[in-house]
């Protein structure tokens, strides 16, 4: 087998199928002097994505080739190294045949099936510290796992400021739907409040941006109401 050539229809091919996604490097020291490919990937349906780097070891395909990972996005890190034990393993299944195509679609579809929604496995300081305990008895790690649920259970989601400030503005932003639906729903009743009666009713929900369109709305049912 000419293993050059193989390596060499293998690319022309991976060029031809991913004109985009298919990206070739020159020859490095971190290659060992060979050249390097990088292939992305990507799940729409999860958000994943990430570049498989791989170089071709002398003898391919009768040697599997050295594979990593780059630029991994919507992966915990736990999966990141599991993802790439898999493809390492399915590499060493398929050695005397071209097979960066069929890693491809192996990675694809692991990552569709366990890539899951994202942050739901992200790693916590809690989790971490158990991961990395060591226990002496089967009671000691059962207590340890217990208290750790607790403390998760009570960790919740760190609010930052600019969380925090999308909560305000949807906060803000259905209070005000909620106020003009009112307002529509007072003007098409025989038994309406006056608009100074509304306007007062609702000033715990009047934000500065919208306090001009309660004035204007409560001036406005006061003119109807002496009419």
């Amino acid at each position: 087998m000419d293993f050059k050539e193989e390596q060499s229809q293998e690319v022309e091919a991976l060029e031809a199928i991913f004109p985009t996604e298919f990206s070739v490097f020159s020859a490095d020291e971190s290659s060992g002097g060979r050249e390097r490919y990088q292939l992305l990937i990507e799940d729409e349906e999860s958000g994943s994505s990430f570049v498989l780097e791989f170089s071709y070891p002398v003898g391919y395909p009768e040697e599997p080739p050295n594979l990593n990972l780059q630029a991994v996005n919507g992966l915990t890190s736990s999966k990141r190294v599991a993802l790439l034990e898999h493809l390492k393993e399915e590499a060493q299944n398929q050695v005397g045949s071209a097979m960066i195509l069929s890693l491809h679609s192996i990675a694809k579809e692991w990552t569709a099936d366990n890539a899951g929604a994202a942050g739901a496995d992200e790693e916590t300081p809690f989790r971490k510290q158990a991961e990395e305990t060591v226990f002496e008895t089967r009671d000691e790690e059962e207590e340890a796992k217990a208290a750790m649920k607790e403390k998760m259970m009570f960790h919740g989601t760190p609010v930052t400021v600019e969380s925090f400030q999308v909560w305000s503005e949807k906060f803000e932003d259905e209070n005000r739907k909620a106020n003009e639906k009112l307002v529509v729903e007072q003007r098409n009743d025989p038994k309406r409040l006056t608009g100074r009666q509304l306007f007062e009713r609702n000033v715990a929900v009047v934000t500065e941006d919208s306090e001009s369109f309660w004035e204007m709305e409560a001036d406005q049912f006061d003119e109807e109401e002496f009419e």
